[in-house]
């Protein structure tokens, strides 16, 4: 974008007697605070949604829940075809486009289109996580904003990733990660005047976010944690090989995503029939998940939302809670006797956390239904998870990939720590959950 000397940025320079890369500073404090605001609109509404879709849960016809997402897949396929392609997938690729390609320029129909899609999908029970749809509605915003202004071509740019950072440091309460999360991934520019303006753009929106919500947590809550578990140097072997499990781990879930991504472009059928495809077969795998968990048709019991569906904070923080590892006791004899290692992880994961952009689960008492083998369980779920959101972004579905990397990291750790304990290699004192907060 061609430099304007008559621009409003220009004028606002002038009058505010600063130069331009102070100026820009200030816009970048603006910009992240207004960037909050939305975030806190977006996961605020994200977790209406996706509390509205739980409460099917409840009742007589709860295998309603599976085809939910094929209805919010749907109409997330039809908004994306009518107005605004950038806004399939996970969102990152698209801006890092806009940055490359454009200059910077998102237009604000990408932005809208993308906030709505993003609800549809994940509240809806699509496997998928919200940091994608953040980073893009920030970007939006920063280069809407910074259209308006007249900003040169490396302004607006920065003030792209101004945005960006501001949403993931809202989203996630991660301030830091924000910053480097843009500097390394869309902009690979440590400058210090493309530092300043982001990092200031970053701390005023996380500082803004806890204002208006209240709340000042990390992400993942689990009731003391692992507080009260040791670490012992004998252990680093152990997690040395969870190290390479997890990378394997995510090369075969990067490779799987993009395998799924080239099978649907090449499927021969009208673009509005994808998601629904898509949709379709996540319904499947979650049927199949149920039936495998002995939740699906238990007579006496209600049917449970898969937990790999939405973005799977609530399982996350069951995995890293060393509660669930605790022996089941008398409530299940069918457990052998090292119940130690069992965990109760199907019954959890039926909707995100409301600070993660979710909805809290349906107020119901349900039943636990366990697996005689927990580890059987857990890696159904890591399989299922990385197929589920596949099916979602592949198909044409909107919504980020990190919080799904979260869960199989999680998923995988704790499948391991579980193994582990089996056969003793796990210190008294210590839990299968110290294993689990391991994203890949």
């Amino acid at each position: 974008m061609p430099t304007r000397e008559g621009s409003i940025f220009a004028r606002l320079t002038a009058r505010l007697a600063l130069d331009r890369d102070w100026t820009l500073i200030v816009l970048g404090a603006v910009l992240g605070t207004l960037t909050a605001l939305g975030a806190l609109a977006f996961s605020g509404t994200l977790e209406w949604v996706a509390h509205r879709v739980g409460s099917l849960a409840d009742g007589p016809a709860s295998w309603v829940i599976l085809l939910v997402p094929v209805l919010g897949m749907g109409l997330t396929g039809l908004l994306v075809h009518l107005y605004a392609g950038e806004a399939r997938g996970h969102g990152v690729p698209q801006v890092i486009r806009a940055l490359i390609d454009k200059g910077g320029v998102i237009p604000a129909r990408v932005g809208i289109v993308k906030v709505i899609a993003s609800i549809l999908t994940v509240g809806s029970g699509g496997s998928a996580g919200t940091e994608g749809p953040i980073v893009q509605i920030g970007a939006t915003a920063g280069s809407v904003f910074g259209g308006r202004l007249g900003l040169t071509r490396d302004q607006l740019r920065t003030l792209v990733g101004c945005g960006a950072a501001a949403g993931i440091s809202s989203i996630f309460n991660a301030p830091i990660a924000g910053v480097f999360f843009v500097l390394e991934i869309l902009l690979r520019d440590f400058s210090v005047k493309t530092f300043t303006p982001i990092v200031v753009a970053s701390v005023f929106s996380s500082v803004a976010t806890h204002a208006f919500s209240g709340e000042n947590n990390a992400i993942f809550q689990a009731s003391a944690s692992l507080e009260g578990t040791q670490f012992l140097y004998s252990e680093l072997p152990t997690f040395i090989l969870l190290g390479g499990l997890c990378g394997i781990v995510a090369v075969g879930f990067n490779r799987l995503l993009h395998f799924g991504e080239d099978v649907f472009d090449r499927v021969r059928v009208h673009p509005l029939v994808k998601p629904l495809m898509g949709a379709a077969l996540l319904a499947a795998i979650g049927a199949l998940y149920l039936a495998l968990a002995g939740v699906w048709g238990a007579k006496g019991h209600q049917a449970s939302i898969p937990a790999f569906f939405g973005n799977g904070y609530t399982t996350i923080e069951t995995l890293i809670d060393p509660a669930y590892y605790e022996p089941a006791g008398e409530t299940n004899e069918s457990m052998p006797s090292e119940a130690g290692a069992e965990t109760r992880i199907e019954s959890a994961g039926h909707a995100p956390p409301a600070e993660a952009g979710g909805a809290e689960p349906p107020e119901v008492e349900q039943e636990m239904h366990e697996l005689p083998l927990s580890l059987a369980l857990l890696g159904i779920l890591l399989l299922f998870k990385g197929i589920a959101t596949t099916l979602t972004l592949a198909s044409g579905g909107s919504g980020g990939v990190f919080a799904p990397s979260l869960f199989l990291g999680a998923t995988a750790g704790a499948f391991l720590g579980v193994a582990f304990e089996r056969f003793g290699l796990i210190p008294a004192g210590s839990s299968p959950a110290a294993y689990a907060p391991s994203p890949i």
